[in-house]
């Protein structure tokens, strides 16, 4: 993290927040990475994960900061069976929808340019997914729409609930003591929250 996210980890780690929001923010800060081995999904469906989630959601780290393994986290979601506890009726159960919409990807890239998903110029790997989220690419398999609109929620939630998003957002409501918040009216700010940057 940069020096406004060393500020921030050392909110993380006062008394302003509970041991247990402090555990779960650590928790989502360990998942960086770059080598990180699959528990869930297998080594090519995650490789292909990443690349689907470059279009999705691409990062820009500020300096000092490291891209958000996001498909590391998403594969350990789909590991720990934690995801939001819902899905659409229309989708098998998660890891299941996952596997078959990344091998879904993967046939219509073949079939499209004959090659894999991950071998497809950015703006190709675009262009494909626009026609998921348009209906335009269907499957009897998986309701693909769904599917994508699924992993889009669950990746924008991992990377806005991540503590490198949260520092750069400045976003100080991590700190659950009781002792709460004093400086309360508007444009009021504590001497301890972290500026956005």
């Amino acid at each position: 993290m940069s020096s406004s996210g060393d500020e921030y980890l050392r909110l993380i780690h006062s008394p302003r927040v509970s041991p247990q929001t402090r555990e779960v923010l650590l928790t989502r800060l360990a998942v960086v990475d770059p080598d990180y081995a699959p528990k869930a999904l297998a080594s090519d469906e995650l490789d292909t994960l990443r690349h689907v989630l470059a279009r999705v959601i691409p990062q820009l780290p500020g300096e000092g900061e490291v891209e958000i393994n996001l498909a590391a986290a998403l594969d350990q979601q789909l590991s720990d069976a934690k995801g939001d506890g819902w899905r659409y009726a229309s989708l098998p159960s998660d890891l299941e929808a996952y596997r078959a919409g990344l091998l879904l990807l993967d046939e219509f890239a073949f079939a499209q340019s004959k090659v894999a998903f991950t071998m497809l110029a950015p703006e190709e790997q675009e262009s494909l997914l626009q026609g998921i989220t348009s209906g335009e690419l269907q499957s009897g398999r998986l309701d693909l729409k769904r599917w994508f609109e699924d992993l889009r929620a669950s990746a924008t939630q991992i990377y806005i609930a991540h503590p490198q998003t949260l520092a750069r957002m400045g976003y100080s409501g991590i700190a659950d003591d009781p002792d709460g918040f004093v400086q309360i009216g508007i444009g009021e700010r504590e001497d301890w929250e972290p500026e956005a940057r």
